[in-house]
């Protein structure tokens, strides 16, 4: 299944890693992360290990970031 999650967000918060994941994280949570998972998504996504996207030529973030939401606790517990 794909999906375009760039659709979520608005294109000019889609471009600045730290404002990709508060609006994310308002697009699939109501905005409620904790600390300590904003922290581990921006780890994540700035990091060197950071997995490369399923389709090459699009280097966005927001799948990851979405991936990592859908994970999280905050979302769990919806």
């Amino acid at each position: 299944t794909r999906t375009d999650v760039s659709q979520l967000v608005r294109p000019e918060d889609g471009v600045d890693p730290e404002r990709a994941v508060d609006a994310m994280a308002f697009a699939l949570t109501g905005g409620q992360l904790t600390p300590g998972t904003r922290e581990t998504i921006r780890t994540r996504i700035t990091s060197d290990a950071n997995v490369p996207a399923a389709d090459p030529s699009n280097d966005s973030p927001l799948p990851t970031i979405a991936g990592l939401i859908l994970g999280s606790p905050e979302f769990q517990r919806q």
